[in-house]
């Protein structure tokens, strides 16, 4: 007996979140497109995951209890390697799609004669199902791009994009090695960035300016809980070195330059985001401030030294590039100073009740 092929393949990479995980894959099984498998990684050797307990009975999922930790990189490739579908994607265990996600990408894909990736816009919710950053300027319209103009785009915040959540054809993204190690940790750090990066010596690429998938924030999510800078640093890295090997090409080496300040000023904002959470357990005062602007000091000449090692290659394309604080910095910290002012107030008018409570009380 033949195997089925399914059109596509999810990916769901999990570790200590049943709960969540269970509304990620309702949201596939779900789906109005169902040619589709499910293989849910496992990444917590403690804990052993099955479709009983989450009462899906369902024969497209699979359930994989890895029997050690394979940390979040190692887990993704894992799950691209037992895929069978003809596209593959993954999806983290606190992040859902929008019900006719794969319908959506299924038509695109048909449409614009089977490329090798389609990537969707997406919003950011918290734990209690609020719209985070009010994004809400979607066109809702499919274009297929040129590789380089897609990276153009993105770089140039015109269009955004996952990377680890667009849709590959499965040849391709095995071609390219899957998720590459960047840094030296367990996590697969800036792995959406050059994955993104590596888009553009495509020749085509289909961008959905919907907002198909729903990235959540919390406590323990991915974006939240990992804040070790020193390893930020490492992947910053190797991400600003490999694009700029891919910016090379004959098909994007007239936007070099740019592409290479961008992709270095995307890694300074993340640093200075992550910074954001290592200020905020200093309180929300002038400690905190100060930490925030040292940070910000600390990754632009983090910045400046890759730049100056990779001096022989960008000197090709013109005189050494002057990369300037990012302008989220500026909103960051003065984000930081509102928050502190907000708890002085707050702090301000508890005393005050607790003045007149006490005057009240003689």
């Amino acid at each position: 007996m033949t195997r089925h092929t399914p059109f596509f393949s999810v990916g769901v990479t999990t570790y200590n979140q049943p709960d969540l995980l269970k509304q990620a894959l309702v949201s596939i099984l779900d789906q109005t497109f169902s040619d589709v498998e499910v293989i849910v990684g496992n990444d917590n050797p403690r804990e052993y995951l099955s479709p009983e307990r989450f009462g899906l009975h369902d024969s497209r999922i699979r359930f994989i209890n890895h029997p050690e930790n394979l940390g979040e990189r190692g887990n993704m490739n894992a799950l691209l390697a037992m895929s069978h579908g003809r596209y593959f994607t993954w999806l983290a265990d606190d992040d859902f799609y929008a019900p006719d996600f794969l319908k959506t990408l299924h038509a695109a894909l048909t449409g614009f004669n089977f490329p090798s990736c389609v990537f969707t816009s997406y919003v950011i919710q918290d734990d209690s199902g609020v719209w985070v950053d009010k994004y809400d300027r979607f066109s809702g319209k499919s274009q297929l791009l040129q590789g380089s103009e897609f990276v153009r785009m993105y770089l140039g915040g015109k269009i955004r994009a996952i990377g680890t959540c667009g849709m590959f054809e499965a040849k391709y993204i095995r071609d390219i090695g899957g998720v590459e190690k960047l840094g030296k940790g367990p996590f697969a750090l800036y792995s959406e960035y050059l994955l993104l990066m590596k888009a553009g010596l495509l020749h085509q690429v289909v961008y959905i300016d919907s907002p198909l998938v729903t990235y959540r924030v919390h406590e323990n999510s991915w974006g939240c809980s990992n804040i070790d800078l020193e390893e930020y640093k490492g992947a910053g890295r190797q991400l600003i070195r490999k694009s700029a090997e891919i910016f090379e090409d004959p098909a994007m080496v007239v936007d070099f330059r740019q592409n290479l300040a961008d992709i270095s000023k995307l890694h300074w904002s993340t640093f200075i985001s992550k910074a954001l959470h290592e200020a905020s357990t200093a309180g929300l005062g002038i400690p905190a401030l100060a930490l925030l602007f040292r940070r910000s000091s600390e990754a632009g000449l983090h910045i400046r030294e890759i730049l100056s090692e990779m001096k022989e290659k960008t000197r090709k394309y013109g005189p050494d590039l002057q990369i300037t604080s990012p302008r989220n910095t500026s909103k960051l910290i003065l984000l930081l100073r509102l928050l502190y002012l907000i708890n002085k107030t707050k702090r301000n008018r508890v005393d005050q009740k607790a003045v007149k409570e006490s005057e009240n009380g003689k």
